[in-house]
C-alpha cells in the first residue's frame, strides 16, 4: 500500500490546446478541484488566477499559440495541500532563477505572470526535462486548517 507522501488523494490530468479558451478553461478547472478538495474560497481563487497565468504563459511564450503544441496540466490533492503541474511544448527558457527572480520596478508588460504566480501560491517551481520538450511549473497551495 502506498504511502500518504506517494499518492494523492485526488488527481485530475487534461490536455489542453495552445489557445486563450484553454487559459480561460484551466483557472475554472483548477478553481472548481481546489474548492472540491476543501480549500477556502481565497485559496480556491488565488490558485485559479495562478493557474490562469502560469498557462497563459505556456500557450502564449511557451507554444506560441501552435495549434500543434499540447499544455500538460496535472492537479493533485493530499490532506495538506493541491499541487497544479503545466507543461508546454515549447522551447523552454532558463527556469534556473524564474521562480526566485527579484521584484524590480522595471517589470515589461509581460514580464509580471511569474511574480504575480509567485504571490499567489505557497511554493513555485520551474524546470525543463531533458527528456521532453518545454517548460514545466509546478504550483503549490498549501490547505490551511
Amino acid at each position: 500500500m502506498p504511502d500518504a507522501e506517494s499518492s494523492p488523494d485526488s488527481i485530475e490530468e487534461l490536455e489542453l490546446d495552445s489557445s486563450v479558451d484553454s487559459i480561460i478553461k484551466a483557472g475554472e478547472i483548477a478553481t472548481h478541484f481546489a474548492r472540491r478538495v476543501g480549500l477556502n474560497e481565497d485559496d480556491c481563487y488565488r490558485l485559479g488566477l495562478a493557474v490562469h497565468e502560469a498557462v497563459a504563459n505556456a500557450v502564449i511564450h511557451g507554444n506560441r499559440y501552435a495549434p500543434d503544441k499540447r499544455i500538460h496540466l496535472r492537479i493533485s490533492a493530499r490532506p495538506d495541500r493541491v499541487t497544479v503541474t503545466i507543461r508546454d511544448e515549447g522551447e523552454g527558457f532558463d527556469s534556473s532563477s524564474a521562480a526566485d527572480a527579484p521584484i524590480t520596478g522595471n517589470l515589461s508588460r509581460s514580464g509580471r505572470g511569474l511574480l504575480l504566480i509567485r504571490e499567489l501560491v505557497d511554493e513555485l517551481s520551474a524546470r525543463h526535462h531533458d527528456d521532453s520538450p518545454g517548460t514545466e511549473l509546478c504550483l503549490t497551495k498549501h490547505v490551511r486548517h
